[in-house]
């Protein structure tokens, strides 16, 4: 009735508390000026589906937020109204191309307005437009909006036109949010909610096309002719104000964009007209780089047909640049196509990918003519292959340059064809991370754009990528693999390839089995004869769930093959697998002779013909840390908070005076061991001298793992362990470990009746390597994540001398009544790792918290056989409907907000939906995230700025107000070690030949960080990142990076050998020692250059300016020759033999020992 008058529901809260009547309280936005009904107010009778009594009245609401001081004060909103809204590209500095303009005047009743939200930190941009309606053909009025989160704005110019009317110039760093306003206001709202608000009236966009239903059926590709609006890739809008707008709202504006850091500058900007021809249209498809002459000849016979054709590597490397915005499609001409073809394709390849390398805009194209091309790349490992990869957002495409990475079981089969093969991620926009699901369907749009990709592939020139499969990791990260057939080799033949998946008929677990063949491994050559042995079953738990047995022969023979440590001393004990359709972990048993495997029914998943044994990573000690859920559980069961926050406070001022102790940071690094051995490798450099006379590398990284501790300390109260290990787990195959026992009371403290495990971890404290201790005495141990009070077990640790050939692995009983793994959160023994704490200070008071049954829901079967469209199908729903994170979030907020803590009502039924979320990849069944559990006001230490929050007391709040994140400044200016760069006298060819390498260095460590969104090589050489792009979770990249830089690292060593003249095996000091001295060298001679000019200064407006800003984008990199940490120690401490092995091990897929890890020594 009053929406006939004007007026429109911005929010409707129901009131049903009263037996049988209910009433509503709605608040409306009016039409200004007020009407009369709202001024004077309104009591009475309605009639609205019978007779009804209303009472209206004008809500001036609570007093408006104001910001800044004195003359800069603004309102928490400030709403300016305007006449047209361009949306365009930067030519240059001085020009605007508008693609497309929205004014005001062509509809009626239509509004354009820029609205910033300072609790909200975004910009809104709201306009109308006419689009067809795919329903009725004609056109009818849309209202869009476009949200921008302040931190994304690049600059703001204020420009006045010839009429004298003000223009902001808005340029963007990342596409905006797009939203339109849905019609059908009724659809929005359901008879269940309480609280309805206008802002589910408000879909989320992936285009914004003349007609709705065009690209409904497309494949995804950069280019979008069809587009009236490119979100993704127009990023520069032209606001014109309203003539009524107020220079105290224009003043607001400025002020408040100056808080933000933002600062408006004055300047003239032309306009621009869109040319009637794009790249699109002179860009013919790519043709066979075999047949590209490389003339200027053939380019300009292509040239003549109206097109210019690109070898496929020169395609898609421009693509890459124009989809990452360093080149843009309106300032490419045909002459720029015409002159990169004449380059021929490998020149004009390395051109292009030098374009990416420098993460810049080029405005004039045909600048890069003039700049040198990236180096052609040498040959790489045989466990390597070049990759390229994807990124799909709801508005554009972003596409990588090619880099090294560990390959796969497909790629290696199908070696000749890896150029075919697109890694594919999907992402929201960039700043916002993974798609998160949602419970209505206000973001339908991106699901369907996601699907659409899946079902009709994805373009690059004349290649069609087909969607062909997904690896277990990636489907937990929403990526998957894309294929572009030949006329014999298409995604069906590759799949049917891997194995025999007709039996399964649960799609979720039928991707899971052809995600295995994705998995990143080694192939080994050398494979032993498989034996089958039955499971250990008993009281319907399977005690050997994932863990098969090795000879202790082949394992020494696979860890010589990896590059690994091989002495029946050393040689790993423990390999995570996968052999065929098996897969799991192989223990080492020296009960069996030669070369011999043997597989349990647990681990055979499926029945492939290829069966070469494959290694994902070997079993090795890393530290144990505490973590939020960690923490609330133990303090749930008694471990007090004063011995929370005391072993916080000991690790903060360890950190401290780890930067000038060199003793406190010995003895730090080699017990705080992380995942890829990284700190053993810094304590190993500190011992030859490095921190000693401040070598800049060695500060560097220093000064990064205290920041990268601290920043983890306080956003996940991620507390160093001492006495504990995160290590994998395994069962005893003698059947001496005594078992756990369902008669054991839950209040018992005897340690005779506890479960017994075995475990023998390297020693941090020795000098000398192989040199193990067995752990004895009651421990906890865990899994992550752990939710639940019963998913932390009390054990006692054993000595078993027939055990002691198991080293860095948690031996778990098979005998008892139950299996210990899957009481710990559900776990088997495939691969998982267990947290493993003998610290009697987290010794909880309740020793027997009963656990939680893990058992999964029957899974969803399907009515015939697993079908491509079941797959895909099932990878967008399980986006769409995966609530995993946001009830591990919740768990946690509620823990912090009730008194009982995870043993509250509400974390005991969130606890066993994150157990359905989980399983969720493997039943098909999501777990569905009620809404009285859903969190309304978060604590302080959540750091949720734009929501209503509280100060907690709680354990986490306490730990979280101990800690000062330390920002992170690299030694840049620090003076490199006279030891080494006195050490020889180096020729200029050698030091030629340095830097040649090191240009190659440079740009394949460039790759990574731009692949994956890190600030600095330090970050990726140590894997301490403190922020990146979020295409992978925090817990994944430490992993990837391992895997990748040591990858890196091994790759050129081996170019590093051949160049200095020997080999890995070889190792001729008399040649090597004064390379890598001159690798150093040439490291020393680019900083110094740097810092000369960032010490430069020339006066700009009356003021005295550094020239150079001392920044990562403006420093060169240093890690270069620190891939031979092992013989820069040698030279600068005169040791000179060149001894002990290759300088350290392989890194990667469970990395080279302690030695090495993730940087190849």
């Amino acid at each position: 009735m009053l929406v006939g008058f004007g007026a429109q529901p911005t929010r409707i809260d129901m009131d049903t508390s009263r037996q049988g009547q209910g009433s509503a309280f709605v608040r409306f936005s009016v039409p200004v000026p007020t009407p009369m009904w709202v001024r004077d107010g309104l009591d009475g009778e309605i009639s609205v589906g019978g007779r009804q009594h209303m009472r209206i009245r004008q809500d001036d609401g609570r007093d408006p937020q104001w910001y800044g001081r004195g003359d800069g004060r603004y309102p928490g909103e400030i709403k300016i109204s305007g006449m047209r809204l361009a949306f365009g590209v930067m030519l240059n500095e001085h020009e605007m191309m508008e693609m497309e303009t929205v004014d005001k005047s062509d509809i009626r009743e239509s509004c354009i307005n820029l609205v910033l939200n300072k609790e909200r930190g975004t910009i809104d941009f709201c306009f109308s437009t006419l689009l067809e309606d795919p329903g009725t053909l004609s056109h009818a009025k849309q209202n869009f909006k476009f949200e921008i989160p302040i931190s994304q704005v690049r600059h703001v110019l204020e420009d006045r036109d010839d009429d004298d009317s003000l223009s902001f110039i808005i340029m963007l760093n990342a596409p905006p949010l797009a939203f339109r306003k849905t019609h059908d206001v009724a659809r929005t709202m359901n008879a269940k909610d309480k609280v309805w608000s206008e802002w589910q009236t408000w879909y989320r966009q992936t285009s914004l096309s003349s007609n709705r239903s065009v690209g409904s059926s497309q494949h995804t590709e950069l280019q979008t002719d069809d587009a009236l609006v490119d979100i993704g890739r127009w990023l520069t809008y032209r606001f014109v104000c309203d003539q009524g707008v107020t220079e105290t709202s224009i003043k607001h504006l400025r002020s408040a964009l100056r808080d933000h850091n933002i600062a408006v500058q004055l300047k003239p900007i032309q306009s621009i007209p869109r040319p009637p021809h794009s790249l699109w249209t002179w860009l013919g498809n790519t043709r066979d780089a075999s047949n590209d002459s490389g003339s200027a000849l053939s380019a300009l016979d292509d040239y003549s047909a109206g097109k210019v054709f690109l070898p496929f590597t020169v395609r898609y490397q421009l693509e890459v640049c124009v989809s990452q915005g360093y080149l843009h499609e309106v300032s490419l001409h045909p002459s720029f196509g015409l002159k990169l073809a004449e380059l021929g394709a490998d020149r004009a390849m390395r051109l292009l990918e030098k374009v990416a390398e420098l993460k810049q805009r080029i405005v004039n194209p045909m600048d890069i003519f003039r700049m040198q091309g990236s180096m052609p790349r040498r040959k790489m490992p045989s466990y390597c292959t070049i990759v390229r990869t994807a990124t799909i957002t709801p508005t554009t495409i972003y596409f990588n340059s090619p880099s090294l990475d560990t390959s796969n079981r497909v790629i290696r089969q199908y070696s000749q064809h890896a150029d075919r093969f697109l890694r594919v991620k999907f992402r929201d926009e960039s700043y916002k991370g993974i798609i998160m699901s949602f419970d209505d369907d206000r973001s339908d749009e991106l699901f369907e754009r996601i699907r659409r990709t899946m079902t009709s592939g994805i373009v690059v020139g004349d290649r069609h990528y087909e969607f062909l499969a997904y690896g277990n990791s990636q489907f937990r990260e929403a990526g998957a693999y894309f294929f572009a057939p030949t006329g014999n080799l298409t995604s069906a033949k590759i799949r049917a390839w891997m194995g025999d998946f007709n039996d399964i008929k649960v799609v979720a677990k039928y991707a899971s089995r052809v995600g295995q063949c994705f998995s990143t491994t080694r192939a080994m050559l050398n494979t032993g004869p498989i034996e089958r042995i039955p499971d250990i079953k008993r009281n319907g738990f399977c005690f050997t769930d994932g863990v098969g047995k090795i000879s202790p022969f082949l394992a020494m023979m696979t860890c010589r093959e990896m590059g690994l440590p091989d002495s029946r001393e050393e040689c790993a004990s423990v390999f995570q697998f996968r052999l065929g359709g098996c897969k799991g972990v192989l223990a080492v048993d020296p009960s069996l002779m030669g070369k011999k495997i043997q597989i349990r029914p647990s681990q055979e998943k499926f029945p492939a013909d290829y069966n070469g044994l494959e290694i994902c990573r070997i079993s090795q000690f890393s530290t144990a840390y505490l973590n939020q859920q960690i923490v609330l559980v133990l303090s749930a069961l008694g471990v007090t908070d004063y011995t929370l926050i005391t072993m916080l406070r000991n690790m903060l001022s360890d950190l401290e005076l780890a930067m000038t102790d060199e003793v406190m940071v010995l003895g730090l690094l080699s017990r705080n061991i992380d995942l890829n051995q990284t700190t053993v490798t810094i304590a190993s450099m500190i011992v030859d001298g490095f921190m000693q006379c401040e070598d800049p590398f060695t500060m560097s990284i220093l000064r990064l793992w205290r920041s990268w501790s601290t920043k983890h300390l306080k956003e996940k109260a991620k507390i160093f362990v001492e006495q504990g290990a995160f290590i994998l787990g395994v069962v005893d195959e003698t059947g001496l470990l005594k078992g756990h026992s369902n008669n054991t009371p839950a209040d018992c403290h005897d340690e005779s009746q506890l479960p017994q495990i075995f475990m023998q971890i390297s020693d941090p404290k020795a000098k000398a390597k192989g040199k193990f201790k067995v752990i004895t005495g009651v421990c906890i141990l865990a899994r992550n994540p752990s939710l639940h009070p019963g998913d932390i077990r009390v054990v006692l640790a054993v000595d078993k001398p027939e055990l002691r050939h198991l080293r860095d692995c948690v031996v778990l009983p098979q005998t008892g009544d139950c299996d210990i793994a899957s009481m710990c959160s559900g776990g088997d023994l495939d691969g998982d790792d267990y947290l493993v704490i003998w610290d009697p200070a987290l010794l909880p008071n309740e020793w027997n918290h009963a656990p939680m049954d893990y058992a999964a829901p029957p899974p969803v079967v399907a009515d015939g056989p697993v079908t491509v469209e079941d797959m895909t199908s099932f990878f967008v729903t399980h986006m769409k409907n995966d609530t995993l994170s946001r009830i591990a979030t919740a768990h946690r907020y509620w823990a912090d907000k009730e008194e009982d803590g995870i043993k509250h009502e509400n974390c005991i039924e969130l606890a066993a939906l994150h157990s359905k979320a989980v399983d969720y990849a493997k039943t098909g069944i999501p777990a569905e995230f009620p809404k009285h559990l859903r969190v309304t006001s978060w604590p302080h230490w959540a750091e949720k700025k734009d929501k209503r929050s509280y100060r907690s007391r709680k354990i986490l709040g306490k730990l979280y107000d101990e800690v000062d994140r330390v920002p992170f400044v690299p030694a840049w200016d620090n003076p490199f070690d006279t030891r080494i760069l006195t050490a020889y006298e180096l020729p200029d060819s050698l030091l030629a030949s340095v830097r040649e390498v090191k240009i190659l260095y440079d740009e394949s460590l460039r790759r990574i960080m731009t692949l994956h969104g890190i600030a600095s090589e330090f970050e990726v050489w140590t894997t301490f990142v403190l922020d990146h792009n979020h295409e992978s979770r925090d817990y994944k990249i430490a992993e990837e990076l391992g895997e990748t830089v040591a990858t890196l690292n091994n790759t050129f060593k081996e170019l590093c050998y051949e160049k200095a003249g020997t080999t890995k095996h070889e190792r001729k000091w008399e040649v090597l020692g004064p390379w890598v001295a001159g690798m150093y060298v040439v490291t020393a001679e680019e900083v110094g250059e740097a810092n000369r000019r960032v010490r430069e200064r020339s006066v700009r407006g009356g003021m005295l300016v550094r020239n150079v800003r001392q920044t990562a984008e403006n420093m060169p990199f240093m890690s270069f020759p620190w891939m031979f940490r092992r013989e820069m120690g040698e030279i600068a401490n005169k040791r000179g033999s060149g001894g002990g092995g290759g300088g350290g091990g392989g890194g990667g897929n469970g990395g080279g020992g302690s030695d090495s890890g993730a940087i190849g020594g």
